[in-house]
């Protein structure tokens, strides 16, 4: 069912081979995405208690899929701790499994967790262990992402040049293996160095490329995640109603995959673009409902949203 549901969430995340189900097991997988977000919701606590109770019998297979096919959920969901150790478990039974596979899924999705954590240099560790293992077992999916990841760790230390070599080299795996929504991420992030370096018409064309690639395959949620930075680039060039409509679409699709971060970190985006646009009583509603989302989840950006609202409060211009 976890993996059903992973195929309707996001279906071009990481594939990896599972076992046949047993015979007379009936099963009823998820339409949409909601019910699929809905059933990992009821099912959330059993599924960390299985693979807790999965690696102490020694069902050590069970151990570390579990984690891999959940893994999209539990990142959407931002549900971060419980994230970081359901990877975890698994690397560990990965290990004693002595499945190479299994230890490069769980480093790439630790790798992940631990970056959206702010443990950067964790990160990074658990980046470079995965990209070992999965050229061991020419994962090419895991290998790609791994290097993506330690770009986008680079850009966060604004090291550009860094991560754009990065990103340049996942992108090189993912077309020479036929990885459509890897290329398409890929472009995204080389559209982040382009825009971090000030040439936003070219990081505009590679954001319309990533858009273009990934609505190829319906993979909305990665949609939806490049669209935001479209429409940041769209905003500073001075094209607001173009960053209106990018980010109204993005904010309509993290909505219905019911993932909050993204869903703050738009509505915070759609307030500044009210602003700039002079309609400061809609620019105020989506940072307040932008900072009730991002506070709780303790997102660094919540602090951005906070002083805005009270430049407004004191009656600034912001």
């Amino acid at each position: 069912m976890a993996e059903e549901g992973r195929k309707v969430i996001l279906p071009y995340s990481h594939a990896i081979a599972l076992p046949a189900g047993e015979p007379g097991v009936a099963l009823t997988p998820p339409r949409t995405v909601a019910e699929a977000m809905a059933w990992f919701e009821r099912e959330r606590l059993n599924l960390l208690d299985t693979i807790r109770q999965a690696d102490d019998l020694g069902e050590l297979d069970i151990a570390w899929q579990l984690p891999v096919v959940s893994d999209g959920f539990f990142e959407l969901k931002s549900y971060w701790a419980d994230w970081r150790d359901i990877h975890l478990t698994g690397l560990r039974a990965a290990r004693s499994a002595g499945s190479r596979l299994g230890e490069a899924a769980n480093l790439r999705c630790l790798g992940d967790a631990y970056w959206r954590m702010g443990q950067r240099e964790t990160a990074l560790d658990c980046y470079h262990q995965g990209i070992a293992a999965s050229r061991d077992v020419d994962d090419h999916w895991v290998e790609g992402f791994c290097l993506r990841g330690l770009g986008l760790i680079h850009e966060e230390l604004a090291q550009t040049d860094e991560a754009m070599d990065l990103h340049g080299q996942a992108r090189e795996v993912f077309r020479r293996h036929g990885i459509t929504r890897g290329e398409g991420m890929s472009l995204l992030s080389l559209g982040n160095g382009h825009r971090a370096r000030g040439d936003l018409d070219t990081a505009i064309a590679y954001y319309q490329q990533a858009v273009a690639i990934l609505g190829s395959i319906d993979d909305h949620w990665s949609v939806a995640w490049a669209s935001y930075p479209l429409g940041l680039a769209y905003q500073q060039v001075g094209r607001l109603d173009e960053a209106l409509e990018r980010h109204t679409h993005a904010l309509e699709l993290f909505r219905r995959f019911d993932d909050r971060r993204c869903e703050g970190l738009t509505l915070a985006a759609l307030g500044d673009t009210h602003h700039a646009t002079g309609q400061h009583e809609d620019a105020q509603r989506c940072w307040q409902q932008a900072l009730q989302i991002l506070d709780p989840l303790g997102d660094p950006h919540a602090g951005a949203v906070r002083s805005l609202l009270a430049g407004i409060g004191s009656g600034g211009s912001t």
